[in-house]
């Protein structure tokens, strides 16, 4: 009888429970009430970036001067856009005089400052990357100063892993065995050696630090080939340890190689649970 009694006093528990209504709505309304709201945090460097990933613009420069484009892009993005100009201290940035000539309509953000920017490159090659919160563009001279560079670190293991390929199979010496004529020698040639002779072993880590510096010669060909020491040029460095790329390198290299880490869209508004 007190069994009895206990399961039904937890039956009613049960149905009184706001949490575990009849309906199964009920049910996962109240647990969306009582769970803490998501954080939807973003860097500085993520903020600049879902700007101009997730807002369109509408842009007409005609014979436009580059500073007053840039200036134009700031204002209506309501970021800071820095540009490297020629007539910095430095010297050898983007000539602000450049003339933009562009008409778009309801484009991507990115895409504009990438159209911008392919004007401007009259003597040298300009891009653009994101630093501490802000747009940085400018001819890529500029933005590989020492100072720019920063180092990232890329496991590459699963990229260097090559499967066993089975062709170096025992050897059976066929007429030693013939010879031997199953005498006693317990599977030995006549001079004392195996009749089976045993594979060489693999170096496996020989053959992953040879594909390491197969892909190291493939990202240093395809990947702004000017900019790495190692063909020359005094941008960018790269080398291997312990499955792991080690890269020091301007911002923007770093975006070819890696790409940047988007923010989610603007989540859409929580509508509050009905009452039970």
């Amino acid at each position: 009888m007190r069994f009895r009694a206990l399961a039904l006093l937890s039956g009613v528990m049960v149905l009184c429970s706001p949490a575990l209504g009849q309906r199964l709505a009920d049910r996962f309304g109240f647990t969306r009430e009582k769970r803490p709201p998501e954080a939807h945090t973003a860097s500085p460097r993520q903020r600049v970036l879902g700007v101009l990933a997730y807002t369109s613009i509408t842009v007409r420069f005609d014979q436009t001067p580059a500073r007053e484009a840039f200036n134009e892009l700031q204002a209506i993005l309501g970021i800071n856009i820095i540009c490297r100009y020629r007539d910095d201290k430095i010297g050898f940035g983007i000539d602000p005089e450049t003339p933009i000539t562009l008409d778009v309509i309801d484009t991507p953000a990115l895409h504009v400052l990438e159209l911008v920017l392919e004007q401007c490159q009259d003597l040298d090659p300009s891009t653009w990357q994101i630093r501490d919160g802000y747009v940085e563009v400018g001819t890529k001279r500029w933005l590989s100063r020492p100072s720019a560079h920063r180092i990232q670190r890329y496991p590459v293991g699963d990229l260097l892993f090559t499967g066993p390929v089975f062709d170096n199979a025992p050897r059976l010496d066929v007429a030693s065995a013939l010879d031997q004529g199953g005498g006693p020698s317990g599977g030995r040639g006549p001079g004392g050696g195996p009749v089976i002779t045993p594979p060489e072993p693999e170096g496996p880590r020989t053959l992953h630090e040879q594909n390491a510096r197969n892909l190291i010669n493939l990202i240093t060909k395809s990947v702004e080939p000017d900019a790495w020491v190692v063909k020359g040029g005094s941008a960018a460095s790269i080398r291997y340890h312990a499955d792991t790329l080690i890269v020091r390198a301007p911002d923007f290299v770093h975006r070819m190689l890696g790409g940047y880490r988007l923010p989610p869209p603007n989540p859409e508004p929580r509508t509050p649970a009905p009452d039970p």
